[in-house]
């Protein structure tokens, strides 16, 4: 008996509040959340220490960075607790980077481990090894460089169905499945 095809899918969702809803809603749907990954702007860094001066207490800012990222979730907010691995990456012209999810922190190791690795042409070229077109992977860059969220979905058709639906709900845009 041969396997489903697996595909993968991808959309946008312009903020962190919406991203953070979306995928709780395919959580609490029991959709497998191994499948899901969110690649989006990184906590700022002046967020994290206002969040550890708020702590008391803590004697200098990298442990108010450490305490405050502890804290308040990661980079990811919600997400973080929902999604399997959190990496980040800065990339020159998008700023630091927070991916969740096995298919972001591969990609992520991916750039890392490359030459032209972190940079906004590397992040391209890395969704587009993902099955991601050029053209769609350059505005989903642009997406990101306007601080949106990336959601990328991965399954059979069904799965992808099921995501579809819940996202749109949420109100993906940019919706993309691979052949």
């Amino acid at each position: 008996m041969a396997l489903p095809e697996q595909k993968r899918s991808i959309g946008v969702f312009p903020n962190r509040f919406d991203a953070e809803k979306a995928i709780n809603e395919l959580k609490a749907s029991n959709f497998p959340m191994d499948k899901v990954s969110v690649i989006g702007p990184d906590t700022n860094p002046e967020e994290i220490k206002a969040a550890a001066n708020n702590l008391g207490n803590v004697e200098n800012e990298g442990d108010q960075a450490a305490r405050a990222g502890t804290i308040s979730g990661g980079a990811l907010g919600g997400l973080a607790g929902v999604l399997t691995g959190i990496a980040t990456l800065t990339v020159p012209g998008l700023g630091a980077l927070a991916l969740g999810g096995a298919t972001a922190t591969a990609l992520a190791s991916t750039l890392a481990g490359t030459a032209v690795g972190a940079t906004a042409g590397g992040l391209v070229g890395g969704m587009s090894s993902l099955a991601i077109p050029e053209l769609k992977a350059q505005a989903y860059k642009d997406w990101l460089s306007r601080g949106a969220y990336l959601v990328m979905v991965e399954g059979d058709e069904d799965d992808i169905g099921r995501a579809e639906t819940i996202l749109s709900r949420g109100g993906i845009q940019d919706w993309f499945v691979s052949e």
